[in-house]
């Protein structure tokens, strides 16, 4: 019911919000969760996220600066993660690491809290991190408060466990309407889309994953999976081989835009 739900509300936003020979980002259900508490509903403060539940950030080591990357020369695209950090992130991130390649995690708030170490990793391997809202509610139909309470309790995870505050948003199922763009505007934070959606969370077969990603990956490409599901980790490694033996150069979403963002602002690629 939940899927079907997104798909509609999703689909009504999306004809709405981008022109129509744009690929539009498809609808998905949720990942299980752990049931919601009574402090998923809170009012965001100083004290929402207990010290407790957050590793202390430890003294870190700068690693080699990543060798700079200009998109406008080189083709361009950005694998992006959505609903993590699970265990088995940590298969992603070797996959990148061991090929040289970058890629940007939409994290939960309530799965961050539980894998700092993961964060930590992740900015640590030049890849980067941003905000998926907390617990992956529907978006629309949400009061302003709300919206804003998802996103900033995962932002004061985020920071807590890597010192950075993440700049990237990406609203669950890809909702969004003119009070979360205004919402996260304020934050200072652009609302990042997809352009390539091979429903990973669907098909949850790594061949059929990896087919559709190389059949529809062009230059400047954002592309949506889930590290979530073993089928997706297990077609990483594939997937970057054969973008990178088509001349991809896999990097970050900061990297595929360049410059600084437009709070506010959506974007489906490069």
């Amino acid at each position: 019911m939940m899927a079907v739900l997104a798909g509609m509300v999703l689909s009504l936003s999306v004809q709405a919000m981008v022109p129509a020979a744009t690929a539009a980002p498809s609808a998905r259900p949720t990942v299980p969760l752990p049931a919601p508490t009574t402090a998923g509903a809170a009012t965001v403060g100083p004290a929402t996220v207990s010290p407790a539940t957050v590793s202390p950030v430890p003294p870190v080591t700068s690693p080699p600066p990543p060798t700079a990357v200009d998109c406008t020369k080189v083709k361009c695209v950005a694998l992006t993660f959505d609903d993590g950090p699970v265990k088995n992130t940590s298969h992603v991130l070797d996959a990148l690491s061991a090929r040289g390649a970058r890629a940007t995690f939409f994290v939960l708030g309530i799965m961050a809290r539980k894998r700092p170490g993961l964060l930590r990793r992740m900015i640590a391997e030049g890849n980067a991190v941003g905000d998926h809202s907390w617990n992956h509610p529907l978006m629309f139909g949400s009061k302003a408060t709300k919206i804003r309470s998802q996103f900033v309790r995962t932002q004061q995870v985020i920071t807590a466990a890597t010192g950075e505050r993440p700049m990237l948003v990406r609203p669950p199922f890809g909702q969004q309407d003119k009070k979360v763009r205004k919402t996260l505007a304020k934050l200072g934070s652009p609302v990042i889309l997809w352009n390539v959606d091979p429903e990973d969370w669907k098909v949850r077969k790594a061949d059929v994953v990896i087919r559709r990603v190389l059949k529809a990956t062009k230059r400047n490409s954002i592309v949506l999976l889930h590290d979530v599901w073993p089928s997706t980790r297990a077609a990483v490694p594939a997937i970057i081989d054969k973008l990178q033996a088509k001349g991809f150069v896999l990097v970050t979403v900061p990297e595929l835009l360049g410059g600084s963002p437009t709070p506010g602002k959506v974007y489906l690629h490069g």
